[in-house]
């Protein structure tokens, strides 16, 4: 593979090129930079792959699954997007962000209550000057109702609505991490960083540990995927 040939599953995998859609909204690969003054703190070599910095629209692990989910959407020819998640949910952002991007105007969330700290105001703040429809559902099932009905009703009225997954759940998602995983094993083969022993990674709904740990097994070095919570 040769650097930048994205999505890397296309050049291993060239079957899929016939199941799976993708759209490039990042700039990858990552690099991968040294910790050094933590390094000598805990007295072990560590580094960091920086998915923050992959995009100057929204960066982090949902850019590199947007790049899949919107382009399924819009290989379908759907024109209306809801997504659901918490009122700060950064799920939910890049939905909107990525979809407003690829020309989606009509986007409905749908938000479970949340603590309204300042990142989660600013998420809010964000979604609504975009022009996106914002829900609450005053309980689990509140939620999934106003969830269904929205759906149902774009659906009905011809607006042929995208369901945006919630992405730790959804195997495309985890398709994209498994994706970040060759791009890894690439940038340790070219000498661009070490093969790390350790690869840690926070755990939310569980999409990007899984396709790490999912390429851990398949691909083999790029060291052992231990997911934080």
């Amino acid at each position: 593979m040769i650097e930048n040939e994205r999505p890397w599953i296309f050049s291993k995998y060239p079957e899929l090129k016939d199941n799976v859609s993708f759209k490039s909204f990042g700039n990858y690969p990552s690099d991968v930079d040294y910790l050094k003054s933590l390094s000598k703190k805990m007295d072990s070599e560590i580094y960091i792959k920086r998915d923050d910095n992959a995009s100057s629209i929204y960066g982090g692990n949902k850019c590199r699954m947007m790049e899949f989910i919107i382009s399924d959407a819009l290989n379908k020819g759907r024109r209306s997007l809801v997504t659901w998640g918490a009122i700060g949910s950064n799920q939910v952002l890049s939905s909107v962000i990525f979809g407003v991007r690829e020309g989606f105007d009509d986007i409905t969330s749908i938000h479970s209550e949340q603590p309204f700290h300042p990142y989660v105001k600013r998420n809010f703040l964000i979604s609504t000057s975009l022009g996106v429809k914002q829900l609450l559902g005053e309980n689990d099932i509140s939620l999934i109702l106003k969830l269904f009905t929205t759906y149902m009703k774009k659906k009905i009225t011809g607006k042929k609505p995208y369901l945006i997954p919630l992405l730790g759940s959804a195997p495309i998602s985890v398709l994209s991490y498994f994706d970040a995983a060759l791009e890894l094993k690439w940038q340790i083969e070219e000498g661009i960083c070490p093969k790390p022993d350790y690869i840690f990674v926070t755990v939310g709904t569980g999409g990007t540990v899984a396709g790490l740990i999912l390429g851990s097994i398949i691909l083999g070095g790029i060291g052992e995927v231990v997911g934080v919570r």
